[in-house]
């Protein structure tokens, strides 16, 4: 009888555990469906704080800079020209230019110092001011000769060694000596930078202008290209606008081909924009190129400019004189010296994004007056005054010859027609003098950086196998192929 009751029992507890399986299986959808409803719930929250984010970088972070009065609260206008050991000028306030006391500023202009270096010698061998006006959609763009004379404390007084010996912070201040402001802000791109930013794009369809050909297996690098339509990748593109050493012109004529070369880039980057991914550029351009813009100031510049025609993209060169030379360290350094008067004309009409025009007084430029002789507009000499006015020809009998013309009048606050010529040669800390050779071929220039590579007559490249850094055995990749 127990055993039948246990069996009884055990049938009748059997049954009961079958009936209550269905209840346990449903509590345990029931929590399955929980969890998962939590989970949804979270990945919803989730998406919801990055759109969140994603608005507000939208809304906040991609927007216009702020304006900012970059031109200088203070000019030096000295009574008269000074040296090392002469007398410093008075420092005096600028003229007032509105009820507020400062130079009026609108808010639709800004403008920007554009670089193209390497990560090598340090020297910037393309140089570009650039003023975009975002109301009217216009830009232009000033090419500046890497050979630039400019008024620097050291002996090379060329503009592409403002970088290696001051940084971008000293070069901008250096601009606001050239320009009579400084550029609101600056872009440095690296060989890298450019090659990508065109990959980004789908490459171009460009038109080489000439025949070009050049081989340097110390920098790995062979250029060959035919005259004619060629669709350019990234390092194909920058092999183009690196190319120097065929043109009759050498530097100049590069600055023509980079210049031809971004306008075509421009003009088919805005007939494709609707192809183009802004943030994608943004991202390299973000990563790859040096610069004082936010990210969020990149996007907005990049929205803008699509929004230019191609015909107001309008390229200029600072007026010059291409075939200056100065005598140092026992041979003829060629300069670009500056024609003052007319590149304050394409200041105030291309670059100046003040209301007032910038005065003459508001430049410190070191150029050579219609006889050869090296002067500052300004009076005022970062280094030796007597720079630049020594050779041998004008100590020696012999006669002086000055290459080209300056059509501007010299601007000499110190008074006469022109300072006199230093009474013993080499015054300053280096002789320097402003005469061409006396026959031959063109001087090639000397040893110092960004230096010593111009042409020597005819088509072959010269300098190509000297350093271009001042002795480091290494070239620049920007300026020489």
């Amino acid at each position: 009888m127990k055993l039948f009751g246990n069996s009884r029992k055990s049938k009748h507890t059997g049954a009961h555990v079958r009936e209550a399986q269905p209840a346990v299986s449903e509590n345990r959808n029931a929590k399955r469906k929980n969890r998962g409803l939590r989970a949804l719930i979270i990945i919803l929250a989730v998406i919801l704080v990055i759109l969140l984010a994603i608005l507000a970088w939208i809304k906040f972070g991609v927007k216009p800079p702020d304006i900012v009065d970059n031109r200088p609260n203070q000019s030096t206008v000295p009574a008269e020209t000074i040296g090392d050991d002469e007398e410093k000028p008075e420092t005096v306030k600028p003229e007032k230019k509105n009820e507020s006391g400062t130079a009026s500023r609108p808010d639709e202009k800004y403008t920007f110092l554009i670089l193209g270096s390497d990560d090598g010698n340090g020297n910037t061998d393309t140089i570009m001011v650039a003023n975009f006006d975002v109301t009217n959609h216009t830009l232009n763009v000033v090419s500046i000769p890497r050979d630039t004379m400019v008024n620097v404390s050291w002996a090379v007084k060329k503009v592409n060694t403002l970088y290696a010996y001051s940084g971008v912070d000293g070069m901008m201040d250096h601009f606001a000596d050239i320009l009579g402001f400084r550029p609101d802000f600056y872009i440095n791109v690296d060989l890298l930078a450019f090659s990508k930013l065109v990959d980004a794009v789908g490459g171009i369809d460009y038109y080489v202008p000439q025949r070009m050909y050049y081989e340097d297996p110390y920098q790995d690098l062979y250029i060959d290209f035919a005259e004619g339509m060629q669709h350019l990748d990234g390092a194909d593109a920058l092999k183009v606008v690196r190319f120097r050493s065929g043109y009759a012109n050498a530097d100049i004529g590069r600055i023509a081909t980079q210049q031809d070369f971004l306008k075509t880039a421009a003009e088919q980057i805005i007939a494709n924009k609707d192809s183009i991914k802004i943030t994608s550029l943004a991202e390299i351009f973000i990563k790859y190129v040096n610069t004082d813009l936010t990210s969020g100031n990149v996007v907005w510049f990049a929205k803008e400019l699509l929004k230019v025609d191609p015909e107001n993209i309008v390229f200029h060169q600072l007026p010059g004189n291409t075939e200056a030379y100065v005598y140092q360290g026992g041979e003829y350094v060629s300069y670009v010296t500056i024609y003052p008067y007319e590149w304050l004309d394409m200041i105030n009409e291309y670059l100046n994004p003040y209301a007032e025009d910038i005065e003459m007084e508001e430049l410190s430029i070191l150029t050579k007056d219609s006889s050869g002789y090296v002067y500052s507009t300004n009076g005022v000499y970062q280094g030796n005054s007597s720079w630049g006015n020594y050779s041998p020809s004008s100590y020696s009998g012999g006669s002086s010859s000055y290459s080209g013309y300056d059509p501007d009048p010299p601007y000499n606050p110190g008074g006469g027609d022109e300072p006199d010529p230093p009474d013993e040669p080499g015054g300053g800390d280096e002789p320097g003098g402003g005469d061409e050779p006396g026959g031959g071929d063109e001087p090639v220039g000397g040893d110092e950086p960004g230096g010593g590579d111009e042409p020597g007559g005819g088509d072959e490249p010269v300098g190509d196998d000297e350093p271009d850094d001042g002795g480091s055995g290494e070239s620049a990749p920007w300026s020489e192929e």
